[in-house]
C-alpha cells in the first residue's frame, strides 16, 4: 500500500503544479495584455480580464478535483488490493494453535494401522508382519510404537508384542514396514490386531 500511496500521493503534486503553472501564465498575458487609450477598447479590455477570471477558477477546480480523485481512486485499488501481511500472520498462528491445543491422545488418534498381514516364523513363535503406518496429522511424526494383540481361536487375546518402527512419516502421508519382527507370541494365537501405542513429534 505505501507505493501506491505515493504513486497517487505524486498524481495528486503534479496536478497542483500543473494548476499554479496554468494559472500563472493566463494571468501573466493578461496582465501583459497591450492597454488601449479609448474608451471602447479599456472596455473591451476589462470584459476580456473579467471574462478569464471565472474560466481561470474553473480550469484550478477541475484539474485540483481530477488530481484529488486520481489519488483516491489509487489509495482505494491498492488498500484493496495489496495482501493483508497482519491477516496472513493472524491466520498461520490460528493454525498453529490449533496444531498445539490438540492432546497427545487426539494425535495419536489420527495414526493408523492398515494393510497388515503376518507370518509365524522362529518355529511358530515370532511374529513377522508387513504394514502401513498412516499419518493423518499435519505435522510429521517419528518412532511410533506398534502393539500386537494376539488372539486363540476362541477370540480371546492371549499374548501381545511391542515394537517400535524408528522411522520418520511425512504429514498427510504414510510409511510401509515390511517383514518386521514384532517379537514372540502365543502358540495358540491364530489372529494379530495391531495399532499404535505412542509415537513422537
Amino acid at each position: 500500500m505505501g507505493f501506491m500511496f505515493y504513486v497517487g500521493l505524486g498524481v495528486f503534486l503534479i496536478a497542483g503544479v500543473l494548476v499554479v503553472v496554468m494559472a500563472k501564465g493566463i494571468a501573466a498575458r493578461t496582465q501583459h495584455k497591450p492597454a488601449s487609450a479609448s474608451l471602447g477598447s479599456t472596455e473591451h479590455a476589462l470584459a476580456a480580464r473579467d471574462a478569464t477570471r471565472p474560466f481561470d477558477v474553473r480550469i484550478g477546480i477541475t484539474a485540483g478535483a481530477f488530481g484529488g480523485i486520481a489519488m483516491v481512486v489509487l489509495v482505494f485499488v491498492a488498500s484493496n488490493s495489496a495482501p493483508d501481511r497482519s491477516s496472513m500472520l493472524a491466520d498461520v498462528k490460528s493454525s498453529e494453535a490449533r496444531v498445539v491445543a490438540l492432546t497427545h491422545s487426539e494425535k495419536l488418534a489420527r495414526i493408523r494401522i492398515g494393510a497388515l498381514s503376518w507370518s509365524a516364523e522362529g518355529f511358530g513363535t515370532v511374529m513377522i508382519a508387513t504394514f502401513r503406518i498412516d499419518n493423518d496429522n499435519t505435522f510429521p511424526i517419528k518412532d511410533v510404537e506398534v502393539t500386537c494383540i494376539h488372539s486363540g481361536k476362541s477370540g480371546t487375546p492371549i499374548s501381545k508384542s511391542t515394537r517400535t518402527v524408528y522411522e520418520w512419516i511425512n504429514a498427510n502421508s504414510y510409511h510401509y514396514v515390511r517383514d518386521f519382527n514384532m517379537g514372540f507370541f502365543h502358540g495358540q494365537a491364530v489372529t494379530a490386531t495391531c495399532y499404535p501405542a505412542d509415537f513422537m513429534e
